[in-house]
């Protein structure tokens, strides 16, 4: 029984350790070809309008490779391309939105910040966050050092501490709107880099 036991949750870790090594090199990807102007903000809105009409006439199992995709990037228990369509649309507000290096470092902050902190928190987090008892504070100190070591990449090393600070401790507290919840994928990046210009303008 316990090596079953222990078989399984060997298992979940390498489910999710590559569901989020998924989501966090997607987003080093998206920089990347945004930095070297591969991806023009015209195709990334086109990309995004064809993964939204795909979202809104999706049936389950209708294409191996979308299966494959979703298999790979949704949280368990989540909506089939819910958790990819926000992010793609909230990527894209923040480059439209913000200088090219502010957008850049806050998405980083949610490709790596957002990753480490869930699976650390998830696999390794014994104390409760204060903010929220469902998060480890294990896995917000993690996220904290990831989504800083992708800021710093585009923004000095202060700014990117801040703001990853403020983020992955705005993320614990999970944001509603109504009943629903908003997906963080969403609003991370946006707000990570309303963070961002507000701790440069100030200092």
């Amino acid at each position: 029984m316990i090596r079953e036991r222990m078989k399984e949750i060997k298992e979940q870790k390498i489910l999710e350790l590559k569901r989020q090594a998924f989501h966090a090199g997607v987003g080093i990807l998206l920089v990347l070809f945004l930095y070297f102007e591969i991806l023009p903000m015209w195709l990334f809105f086109v990309i995004n309008i064809t993964g939204t009409v795909i979202y809104f006439t999706w049936e389950k199992g209708a294409s191996k490779i979308f299966t494959w995709f979703f298999r790979h990037f949704e949280r368990e228990h989540a909506k089939e391309g819910h958790g990819a369509l926000s992010y793609a649309w909230g990527c894209f507000f923040t480059v439209l939105f913000f200088n090219a290096n502010t957008a850049y470092a806050a998405i980083l902050m949610l490709a790596l910040g957002d990753s480490v902190s869930h699976y650390v928190g998830r696999f390794y987090g014994k104390i409760k966050h204060p903010l929220n008892k469902r998060k480890k504070a294990e896995g917000t100190i993690a996220g904290v050092m990831a989504a800083f070591a992708g800021a710093v990449v585009f923004v000095p090393a202060a700014t990117a501490f801040g703001a990853a600070l403020v983020i992955m401790n705005t993320e614990a507290m999970e944001w509603k709107l109504g009943k629903y919840k908003i997906d963080d994928n969403l609003w991370m990046p946006l707000v990570g880099a309303v963070v961002i210009t507000i701790i440069s303008y100030i200092f």
